[in-house]
């Protein structure tokens, strides 16, 4: 009994289907790898962000440095408005750890950027990747 095999022509016509197939895959799932780190950007951002808050409400300052929110211990200074640097008024109320651990940036796999004004009194936390998300939005403010 004669086998019959796939002509030349059915082959190449199946390896086109898998080319246009892989062809709208892989850009689609690299896409999807950048939202899920553009996602993961802004809920570690949300969440540094509540347990500054959170210290703040039981300080009335703001950790020196992110890795502060952190400790189970309270640090031993302290930012306070118009003062700046100051050792903590009373330790008792540092109710910490804030944070299990500071999260990275995902998008630049470096630490994210913290800083302080004496003068406003505010903290802030941003992003350390240079560049945009694919909407256009720069990482920056996030």
């Amino acid at each position: 009994m004669k086998t019959r095999g796939y002509s030349l022509a059915e082959l190449m016509i199946g390896l086109a289907m898998m080319a246009v197939f892989i062809g709208i895959a892989v850009p689609s799932y690299r896409d999807q790898a950048a939202r899920t780190r553009d996602k993961a950007l802004k809920q570690n951002l949300y969440v540094v962000r509540r347990a500054l808050q959170q210290a703040y409400a039981d300080t009335g300052g703001h950790p020196v440095s992110l890795n502060d929110l952190a400790r189970g211990v309270a640090p031993l200074t302290i930012n306070y408005k118009t003062v700046g640097v100051q050792s903590i008024t009373d330790p008792l109320m540092w109710r910490g750890p804030y944070l299990p651990s500071v999260p990275n940036d995902p998008v630049s796999n470096a630490p994210l950027n913290y800083s302080f004004s004496s003068v406003t009194g505010l903290a802030s936390v941003s992003s350390s990747a240079a560049g945009a998300d694919r909407g256009g939005t720069s990482y920056s403010s996030y």
